[in-house]
């Protein structure tokens, strides 16, 4: 399968390579990775023109989405547009590349996919064991059982008296799974960061990992931070991409680019 990108460019000469003062998109149709790989090239390094509304950008569209690319100071940030609450991811051209490439897309989506899950097998139950011999049980060890089985029962009655004087636990929040269109590890990158409330009193802090882990911590003055470890599972509530993780709390909402809410409190990211 031969990649082929639609791409225009908005207040950008791909032919010198510098930022055009005027307003409009230039629409250059269908190209091929090389092409693709040249502009890209080309736009890596173009300044946006000072004192002027529109920023350089090339748009890309493929059938499994749609995307834009800002330079940065020799870097390339691509957002996705069709989810326009997460941040740009930082790129190199190769890396930009795979990233809308429709084949490399499909290709991670089917690893994923064909991940096998271990199967512990259940073990058979031993023949020997002492349930097996009760025909031969001598009469002391049939009342020893007798007294132990009602030990159990008075047992399971307690637990059950007092699971009843106690509320039910809140049921666990609900979770959408994740659209056709989202690839798990891209939106993993794009989260993974360094988050903190700066609160001076009682400051919080979330360090999300691009591997389906993160870390919460306490920060209590001088004292050492106390933090605990989760993974966590991407979803949608709503329209909105969470987290969802163990802890009390169970969803950290993605508020825009640079920032988390859990348990009521905003997270700014700081890396």
């Amino acid at each position: 399968m031969i990649s082929v990108f639609d791409v225009s460019l908005a207040h950008f000469a791909v032919v010198d390579g510098r930022a055009l003062a005027r307003k409009g998109v230039v629409r250059l149709g269908q190209v091929g990775v090389d092409q693709l790989r040249s502009i890209l090239i080309s736009f890596r390094d173009v300044m946006p023109i000072q004192d002027f509304e529109g920023e350089p950008e090339v748009l890309i569209t493929t059938r499994l989405g749609k995307w834009k690319v800002h330079s940065d100071l020799g870097k390339l940030l691509l957002y996705d547009l069709q989810k326009p609450q997460m941040p740009g991811i930082s790129c190199a051209v190769e890396q930009l590349i795979s990233e809308v490439d429709e084949r490399a897309i499909q290709e991670r989506r089917a690893l994923l996919q064909n991940t096998q899950h271990v199967i512990v097998p259940v073990l058979a139950e031993d023949p020997e064991t002492p349930g097996a011999a009760k025909a031969g049980a001598k009469p002391e060890s049939r009342r020893l059982v007798a007294l132990l089985s009602v030990i159990a029962c008075l047992l399971v009655a307690l637990v059950v008296f007092q699971a009843r004087q106690q509320p039910l636990p809140p049921p666990p929040p609900l979770r959408e799974a994740l659209l056709e269109r989202d690839d798990p590890e891209q939106l993993c990158r794009q989260v993974a960061g360094v988050y903190m409330t700066g609160n001076p009193s009682l400051q919080h802090g979330i360090v999300v990992n691009g591997n389906g882990s993160l870390r919460l911590i306490q920060f209590n003055g001088l004292a050492a931070p106390l933090f605990v470890e989760d993974a966590y599972q991407l979803g949608y509530q709503g329209r909105v991409l969470c987290l969802f993780i163990s802890q009390p709390g169970a969803v950290i909402r993605v508020r825009g680019r640079d920032t988390l809410e859990y348990c009521g409190e905003s997270y700014s990211r700081v890396n």
